[in-house]
């Protein structure tokens, strides 16, 4: 009965894990991974560096508050391609930016339209579709974000094995998903 429920709602999981998956390139992990060609290009020190990503991820987060409230008001269908094309436009102006002084405004958009908004509408529109089979959706929405952590790409050495934690991660939600 489950498996049916979810083989019939796939598109609708599938567009949660895309805005989840989406939701990366604003996500610490995915920025991280440039730090250090930003700061080589607009001359920062870790310090400075630190101080700019502090302050428009403190911007967000405080207006993440506001605009959390926005899946409220709006269905999933119509803020969900707004946000993402402000995340697109954020990562464009991003990789185009020759200011200093703008990364902060670049580093605010990125952290409230990636990891801010799209994760938040994904887990909105998981738990407003998926409300008669929870929880199951949710951490099947939630499986790009582990997905990202794991690519070899995204990882620094010192993590410990990511593809075995995503894998972990599988298994135990497909556990989850057989008891249920």
């Amino acid at each position: 009965m489950r498996d049916l429920l979810l083989v019939r709602n796939a598109p609708w999981l599938a567009s949660g894990a895309l805005l989840t998956l989406l939701s990366s390139f604003g996500q610490t992990i995915v920025i991280s991974v440039f730090a250090a060609d930003i700061q080589a290009e607009f001359y920062l020190s870790h310090g400075a560096w630190g101080g700019i990503y502090a302050l428009g991820t403190t911007t967000s987060a405080v207006v993440m508050v506001w605009a959390g409230g926005l899946t409220d008001k709006f269905r999933v269908g119509a803020l969900g391609p707004v946000v993402l094309l402000m995340l697109a436009m954020s990562c464009l102006l991003m990789a185009f930016n020759p200011f200093v002084w703008l990364l902060p405004v670049v580093i605010f958009a990125l952290r409230l339209c990636g990891q801010g908004m799209t994760s938040h509408i994904a887990v909105v529109a998981m738990a407003r579709w998926f409300d008669a089979c929870s929880p199951g959706p949710l951490p099947a929405a939630r499986l790009p974000t582990a997905a990202t952590k794991a690519s070899p790409n995204c990882c620094s050495t010192t993590r410990p094995k990511p593809m075995a934690t995503a894998r972990s991660l599988v298994a135990a939600w497909s556990a989850r998903m057989r008891a249920t």
